[in-house]
């Protein structure tokens, strides 16, 4: 007779010990996914934040740069009436008979309305160079681009920084040009003051306007070429201009407001920022 064999009796987990296992399983998890979502929110937040701040900058980059600039290459003390003829974008609202200024700023109805600017000034480079020299009190004059001009809306021109000329036509590469088209209110040479050298560079005087629409929290530039008006920066809802005519330049104190796109976790709500700084207007001698 064999000797009875003996049995190894494996012990699983009990119910208790499954439960206690499983909730603190719970607990653990639970903190770990309340760390990420932290995180996350944290992550969103900064993210929004930055972006309000880049829209805000780009904006303020683009505005001191054409309020700092606005009378480069504009007839200083003359009527631009007759100078830009193809916007009334910087005429005095109201104004009878029209008065143009440069910058012209027209107010929004309170605070919380933006303003809207329009600013007049010769580009940051030469669009054409003289293509032969010319002689004093010429009215015409070669170039080598006559592209880039027009009687129209591209018809106030700068030579070497120094000279405006109303171009009043062109012929190939020939611009006839009026360095003094209002000669009622100021009799004088209508042509170049001196001789200027073949290669002399010329920049082109535009006008640009600035707006923002609140319905779609945009800001807008309209370069009044017919285009009309142009979103370059997002989130933008405000725009306040003052101006200080203290002291031997003008100010101009700009005030951008910008929202976020989405809504920030950490607060609930949608962050707003504002940014102010002072563009100070060169000044033409």
């Amino acid at each position: 007779m064999s000797a009875p064999t003996s049995t190894k009796v494996t012990r699983g987990f009990t119910l208790v010990e499954t439960m206690v296992a499983t909730a603190l399983l719970v607990i653990v998890m639970s903190g770990v996914t309340g760390l990420y979502v932290a995180h996350r929110n944290a992550r969103v937040a900064e993210e929004l934040s930055q972006t309000v701040e880049a829209q805000l900058r780009l904006g303020m980059d683009k505005l001191l740069f054409r309020l700092r600039n606005a009378p480069y290459g504009v007839p200083w003390g003359e009527d631009l009436t007759v100078w830009v003829t193809w916007t009334s974008s910087l005429i005095v609202s109201g104004s009878s008979p029209p008065v143009a200024t440069n910058p012209n700023i027209t107010a929004g109805a309170d605070a919380s309305t933006p303003d809207t600017v329009s600013v007049a000034g010769c580009s940051s480079k030469p669009v054409a160079s003289l293509a032969a020299d010319t002689v004093a009190n010429a009215t015409a004059y070669t170039v080598d681009n006559g592209a880039e001009f027009d009687s129209s809306s591209r018809s106030v021109i700068m030579i070497n920084d120094s000279e405006p000329f109303k171009i009043v036509s062109t012929s190939g590469n020939t611009i006839n040009v009026d360095h003094n088209p209002d000669e009622t209110e100021d009799p004088g040479p209508t042509g170049v003051s001196k001789i200027y050298r073949i290669g002399t560079p010329i920049c082109r005087v535009g006008v640009v306007t600035y707006s923002v629409d609140t319905a779609t929290s945009t800001l807008r530039e309209d370069l009044n070429n017919g285009a009309g008006a142009q979103v370059i920066v997002d989130g933008i809802t405000n725009m306040k201009i003052a101006t200080d005519t203290t002291g031997t330049a003008p100010k101009y104190t700009i005030t951008l407001t910008a929202r976020a796109s989405a809504t920030d976790p950490l607060t609930t709500t949608v962050a707003q920022r504002s940014l102010t700084s002072i563009a100070t207007a060169r000044i033409n001698n």
